[in-house]
């Protein structure tokens, strides 16, 4: 990778922020509460330089001072492996074509206290500066990794894109171990349920011709029929 990394060197002043932000999804059923308490640590390195990330810019936990960006980025609708079900090819009313049922994953907010914790401002690679916190006001700082008393959960949300009209967010900033717990049960019902949904529909039209599955007025015509 020939392109140098460069400090961002966008911000006002070097006042170091008392708390920033990250969001991250994961599948549904691996969501324990002893699994949100582990190590946060960088996501996949780049496969030609081990001090990069996937993108190309410097390896680390990237977190934002402003919570409203990793929620809406980050914390909704994650294409996860095995949260996709594979249906028969299908065409919907705008004419794009499927392969698959997306089911929603589960998005986790976290506020992080920066109080003896290592952080500094990310190296970025110019091609990704107008990137820079995906746009939205605020700055981005990186550590190696965050311990689990360096970080509480805010929210827990269950989505499969960032506009989804079934999504369930359920605010934990505050709750007890027990509370987040029942939080998590509440995610894990949704998700079956959707899951059950989404198997319903993937018999529905893996039954239908390809005919039928062409043309979305018939097809829809009968699921309706059939529900």
């Amino acid at each position: 990778m020939s392109e140098e990394l460069k400090h961002t060197q966008r911000f006002e002043s070097s006042e170091r922020p008392k708390k920033l932000y990250r969001a991250f999804t994961m599948h549904p059923n691996q969501l324990t509460n002893e699994k949100l308490r582990e190590t946060l640590k960088p996501g996949t390195q780049a496969a030609d330089d081990p001090t990069r990330i996937g993108d190309g810019n410097e390896l680390g936990v990237y977190m934002s001072t402003n919570p409203t960006m990793v929620e809406q980025v980050y914390a909704h609708g994650g294409k996860l492996a095995g949260l996709s079900i594979p249906v028969a090819r299908y065409k919907d009313r705008q004419g794009g074509m499927h392969m698959g049922i997306q089911l929603p994953s589960c998005g986790v907010v976290c506020e992080i206290d920066t109080t003896g914790l290592s952080i500094r401002e990310p190296k970025m690679i110019q091609a990704l500066e107008g990137h820079y916190n995906n746009g939205f006001q605020g700055h981005e700082w990186i550590a190696d990794n965050i311990p689990p008393d360096h970080y509480k959960i805010r929210k827990l949300t269950l989505s499969d894109h960032p506009h989804d009209k079934r999504q369930i967010i359920i605010d934990v900033e505050h709750s007890t171990p027990e509370a987040l717990d029942d939080a998590i049960e509440r995610i894990q019902q949704e998700f079956k349920q959707r899951e059950r949904e989404a198997r319903i529909f993937k018999e529905f039209m893996d039954s239908l011709s390809d005919h039928e599955r062409f043309n979305s007025y018939i097809w829809e015509k009968k699921w309706q029929e059939r529900k």
